[in-house]
């Protein structure tokens, strides 16, 4: 991952989930929103627990291979982890989904970055707790 600029939160570095975007250029309280959300987006990419949205306590259980649904400011963060099988492979499909508040992105469905992680691929991503 590239290192932002000190002058631009990770989350709107050129790899984070909004390329070109300059967060200076923003109102406050949306800077603050979209900084929040790729921060969280980051997180579940790097197969952290997101720091700022919470979960969705009352979303429905999966019994996919451990999805999880968070709630953050002015968007939800779907962390998929679906079992799946590759050319003979057992693993997981991993990565995050981020969706906003229509009043934030009325034409932006969803921002995701999904992989197929064999069993150890995945074990070294998530620290060893898949």
């Amino acid at each position: 991952m590239t290192a932002a600029p000190p002058d631009r939160p990770a989350a709107f570095a050129a790899d984070g989930p909004y390329a070109g975007l300059d967060p200076n250029l923003l109102a406050p309280e949306l800077r603050r929103c979209l900084g929040e959300a790729g921060e969280d987006y980051l997180d579940a990419l790097a197969g952290r627990a997101p720091r700022h949205a919470a979960l969705e306590t009352d979303a429905p259980m999966l019994s996919d291979g451990g999805s999880l649904s968070y709630l953050g400011r002015g968007y939800r963060l779907f962390v998929l982890k679906r079992l799946a099988r590759l050319g003979g492979v057992d693993g997981l499909v991993y990565g995050p989904e981020l969706r906003f508040d229509p009043t934030i992105a009325p034409q932006v469905p969803a921002l995701s970055a999904t992989r197929f992680y064999a069993g150890d691929a995945l074990r070294t991503l998530l620290g060893h707790r898949a």
